[in-house]
């Protein structure tokens, strides 16, 4: 009861409410939630009597006939009770409510404040008052929609015990997780499936739709999966094929994407998935380069022992050298150079000093005469040798022989 009206839950629409208060004797009707209030008292926004029919005030309305307005949805009534006032953030209301309500995923920070959040991994329904009213999902669910429900997760369904509690399940083998439902339900008996499953394989020459195994292959097959390429799948949203997202991959004909496997990763509109490089770890489906003295397999990173270092790459660990024992190898190298090159350049100039001593014996060889039969003998020339400090080139040894 109220100032002698009644209260009739939820089950009655404005219109009809009014009327019944009205053939009761009661000459108003107005409607509240069972929470805390941004105003005082429930009242409606009375118009004073006058000899003509006055406008309402800004957000709300009135029936014909009536001596009242009541304020539209999403509004309140102000604590004067001469206007209505827009709900605040993340709070709503029914129209002739004199207090607004928090939103499922809110609750009211403090008495006459605001609406916040819950928190992180937590939900709440309408009208929280309190963060106890901010509530963990159950196990296999997680929060959609900013905190407003709890959904399954990715291959599991909603299902009832025995005693008539519900929870999360694993949808098993050969099952597959019904989107619209969110339930689990059997593969058609063509199809299979893996635990965990959106989706069934269907056999050679089906393409599964999002409910059954459709043959894509036949003359005049409508099902609009049968249009998709590799890399998209069926929306039956958009009812068009969708590129699938960073992550995902799909064959042709396919309804759904399904996520990587662990330790992949694939671009978006990927038919299939590829490992990360290695010198890089994966980490929440995203290949991250190992940082310094580490080295990556393309799954995850490791230091290098003490004494070693990773390869340009960051492949391997390898041993790390010691610079005196680099400086020693570059001394090494240099001596052993300029050794070998003063072997060299000595050789060259001992075997260049036989040949000049050779040559100079031939020089200071005695001479042959000839005798010509009945005449004088003529001496032979010698051969003209090069000036001491002189240095002998083969063009002299050329030049003195031909």
């Amino acid at each position: 009861m109220y100032n002698g009206g009644t209260v009739s839950g939820n089950k009655f629409d404005e219109t009809t409410a009014e009327l019944i208060c009205r053939i009761m004797g009661y000459d108003k009707v107005m409607s509240w939630n069972i929470a805390n209030t941004y105003s005082p008292e429930p009242s409606a926004l009375v118009i004073s009597e006058a000899s003509s029919c006055l406008s309402c005030p800004t957000n709300s309305t009135s029936l014909a006939g009536s001596t009242y307005c009541s304020c539209n949805d999403d509004t309140y009534i102000s604590p004067d009770g001469d206007e209505c006032l827009e709900c605040p953030e993340n709070s709503t209301s029914v129209k002739g409510s004199a207090h607004c309500t928090c939103v499922a995923g809110t609750y009211l920070y403090s008495n006459l404040g605001s609406c916040v959040p819950c928190s992180s991994g937590t939900v709440s329904k309408e009208g929280g008052t309190a963060p106890s009213d901010c509530v963990s999902c159950l196990a296999g669910s997680v929060p959609i929609n900013n905190g407003k429900v709890c959904s399954c997760e990715k291959g599991y369904g909603w299902g009832w015990n025995s005693s008539g509690d519900g929870s999360c399940k694993v949808c098993t083998a050969n099952f597959f997780k019904d989107r619209q439902q969110g339930t689990c339900r059997r593969c058609p008996h063509e199809a299979t499936s893996l635990p965990l499953s959106e989706e069934c394989h269907c056999p050679s020459g089906l393409s599964w739709d999002g409910e059954s195994c459709v043959n894509c292959t036949s003359p005049g097959s409508s099902s609009g999966v049968c249009n998709c390429l590799a890399g998209t799948y069926w929306s039956e949203d958009s009812s068009q094929c969708e590129p699938c997202p960073t992550n995902h991959y799909s064959g042709q004909f396919f309804s759904v994407c399904s996520k990587c496997p662990i330790f992949t990763v694939s671009e978006s509109q990927s038919s299939e998935c590829s490992s990360c490089p290695k010198g890089y770890s994966w980490e929440n489906h995203a290949c991250t380069e190992c940082p310094e003295n580490h080295v990556g397999n393309g799954a995850t990173c490791s230091i290098c022992p003490e004494g070693t270092s990773p390869s340009k790459n960051k492949t391997i660990c390898q041993k790390s050298a010691d610079i005196l024992s680099m400086v020693f190898i570059a001394l090494s190298v240099i001596i052993i150079t300029m050794v070998i090159g003063n072997i060299i350049f000595t050789w060259r100039e001992r075997r260049a000093r036989i040949m000049m001593e050779d040559i100079q014996m031939v020089y200071q060889a005695e001479p042959s005469t000839s005798q010509k039969k009945g005449g004088s003998c003529s001496e032979v020339a010698k051969p003209t040798l090069p000036e001491r400090g002189h240095t002998l080139q083969q063009d002299d040894l050329y030049a003195n022989f031909s």
